[in-house]
């Protein structure tokens, strides 16, 4: 008796391996996006909850202050504005 064995690789994919970002902008992004913050909520994320809803935001936002920043939380400087010349 002959038997044949017939391998398939099968791959899946995901939402959050289709953004292809770093774990840190990853948690930015779905954060500050409506729909893929959906996604997380309906339980398809690796983010908790604590840290969907912590505030951070990029810091181009106009209810983002630069204490919750991305720039703050990776310890890059303020920049101080000198408008009067």
């Amino acid at each position: 008796m002959l038997c044949w064995l017939l391998l398939i690789p099968i791959t899946t994919c995901s939402w959050i391996s289709e953004l292809k970002l770093p774990r840190k902008l990853l948690e930015y992004t779905i954060r500050n996006d409506a729909e893929l913050k959906r996604h997380c909520q309906k339980g398809d994320c690796p983010l908790d909850a604590a840290t969907l809803s912590n505030g951070r935001c990029w810091g181009y936002e106009a209810n983002c202050s630069y204490e919750m920043s991305y720039s703050a939380e990776m310890g890059v400087p303020k920049c101080k504005s000198n408008h009067s010349r």
